[in-house]
């Protein structure tokens, strides 16, 4: 377990204040999806950065251009998943969140 960026047992004993782990679970996957969007915009625009201003008439330029999205795509698959840094966010009290209250819960006596 060392090469994940928070260890998913230690999550685990840091359960939600109120002592359940489903909030903190949805949190946790809200915020990876948020940060999976985000690294994908950002190598999106790397793409589109790499084949603007070029020349595909020229011989070398789809080497390359392979050459380039493979340095891009390595660059991307070192960065940790997205679930674990929203794990890690949790971990260290990064990620808040609140549960709202259901509009119709409150009782009449």
């Amino acid at each position: 377990m060392s090469s994940y960026v928070v260890n998913p047992a230690a999550v685990r004993m840091r359960e939600d204040e109120s002592g359940t782990l489903y909030p903190a679970v949805v949190a946790m996957g809200l915020r990876a999806n948020d940060l999976a969007v985000q690294v994908r915009q950002k190598l999106e625009e790397r793409i589109a950065d790499l084949t603007e201003g070029t020349e595909p008439e020229s011989e070398v330029y789809p080497r390359r251009l392979q050459e380039e999205q493979l340095d891009i795509a390595l660059e991307f698959e070192r960065i940790p998943k997205p679930t674990f840094l929203a794990m890690k966010e949790r971990y260290e009290g990064q990620l808040i969140y609140r549960i709202p209250e259901e509009p119709g819960s409150t009782e009449l006596r």
